[in-house]
């Protein structure tokens, strides 16, 4: 059956089925947070310098510029992963079409930052990334 569908074999198949549900899966969880956001993330609360924390979503304020610091990536995701919350669907398109590339020099305490983006997240917590990212825990 995975040949005729046009996969190299089972496990392509398999794959691609499992890929497919960590997307559905995903956008899902995303949708149904929207329809429940934590009472005390109703309002948008400043987290840094053009980010806020809004409706429980990580936010990229619409006057910050994307492409004004390399290192506004990092900073995002490190201030979701602090405060335990996805980055929203718009602010990752933003960051995603308009960042600029990543310098080969790392920008002064972006180490330091970046270790906020991987040690800092909590167990059961969001993981940061896109609908087509592996989100497993």
């Amino acid at each position: 059956m995975a040949r005729k569908a046009g996969f190299g074999g089972d496990d392509q198949l398999m794959a691609a089925i499992a890929q497919v549900g960590r997307r559905v899966m995903c956008i899902t969880d995303e949708a149904w947070s929207r329809f429940d956001p934590p009472r005390a993330a109703r309002r948008a609360t400043a987290i840094a310098p053009g980010v806020s924390l809004t409706d429980g979503e990580m936010h990229l304020d619409d006057d910050t510029d994307p492409t004004a610091a390399p290192t506004l990536v990092l900073r995002v995701a490190a201030a979701a992963a602090r405060s335990g919350a996805r980055i929203d669907r718009d602010s990752l398109d933003r960051l995603g079409r308009f960042s600029r590339e990543w310098p080969s020099q790392w920008p002064g305490g972006c180490e330091r930052r970046s270790r906020g983006v991987f040690v800092g997240r909590r167990a059961g917590s969001p993981r940061v990334g896109s609908a087509g990212a592996t989100r497993p825990d």
